[in-house]
């Protein structure tokens, strides 16, 4: 299993990609084509909340300026939370969406956003993660991570945090190179999405919740991808470029801040893997 990079095949100026949508890649039909899934498992004092739907995705405004979401949007919400200073417990939730696609192009393209909050007493178990994953012929397949984070519980109960994040104020693009990993023009897919939490609670004194939502449109299979070192959007990576990156360093795990262009790599925190794609795609200025 690999980690899915947006990537571009060579440091020559980005031109603008011809995608095509997948069948309801913009869920304009609602669930047509995709099958939505909820669970969660619960044990002992822990309880958690799931939803999967397309919804009017207008309610979410862009910062900025910029538009914001559409009409129709997949929408996976998760809420898990253990403790509750009355008891221990654990559980694990998730919402996901799959459809199927033949894959017509390079790269898989696609818009996201949402936001997640922790909330916790001590050093339960917490975690989130938000996956898309694409799975071929001949065992072919690959994750990308929207967003990764969890710890590992320990008895004390020490001090008490809410950590506000966001995946995205506005819909960012990703782009996943297919073919580098494997798959080939024609491949039938399995495509899907999924928003899992993960909360527990070791000890009585102990609390831990944990919210998100994250939102999903437009899937398309695209012939090019632009520069993931481009931070200004001018067509090249330069000197400006750097100058916006270091300013959104947060190191691993971290979120970056509203205002920062999204990480190279296409997660969400801006660490020294950024630094190394920037390198690999500086192109200096381009006429």
């Amino acid at each position: 299993m690999v980690l899915g990079v947006a990537s571009n095949t060579d440091h020559a100026r980005a031109v603008q990609p011809l995608c095509a949508l997948i069948p309801n890649g913009s869920f304009a039909d609602g669930e047509a084509g995709w099958s939505l899934l909820t669970e969660f498992d619960p044990v002992g004092d822990a309880g958690a909340f799931v939803d999967a739907a397309i919804i009017d995705g207008t309610q979410y405004q862009g910062f900025g300026g910029n538009p914001g979401f559409d009409s129709s949007v997949l929408a996976l919400t998760v809420s898990a939370g253990a403790g509750f200073s009355c008891g221990t417990g654990e559980v694990a939730a998730s919402a996901s969406a799959a459809t199927t696609a033949t894959v017509t192009d390079r790269y898989l393209r696609i818009e996201r956003g949402g936001t997640f909050e922790f909330q916790f007493l001590g050093q339960g178990l917490r975690g989130l993660q938000a996956i898309v994953r694409v799975d071929g012929p001949d065992g072919v397949e690959l994750e990308h991570a929207i967003y990764a984070s969890s710890t590992e519980p320990e008895p004390g109960c020490d001090f008490g945090l809410a950590v506000l994040g966001t995946f995205d104020a506005d819909p960012n693009t990703v782009y996943i190179d297919l073919f580098s990993q494997g798959f080939l023009l024609g491949d039938e897919v399995a495509v899907s999405v999924e928003l899992r939490a993960q909360a527990g609670a070791l000890t009585r004194c102990q609390f831990t919740q944990v919210d998100a939502l994250l939102i999903i449109d437009n899937f398309t299979f695209c012939d090019v991808a632009p520069n993931p070192a481009d931070f200004d959007d001018d067509c090249d990576a330069d000197l400006a470029d750097y100058a916006l990156f270091a300013d959104c360093l947060t190191g691993p795990g971290g979120f970056y801040a509203f205002g920062c262009h999204g990480p190279a790599m296409g997660d969400f925190d801006v660490d020294l893997a950024d630094v190394a794609v920037l390198l690999e795609r500086f192109t200096g200025p381009l006429p």
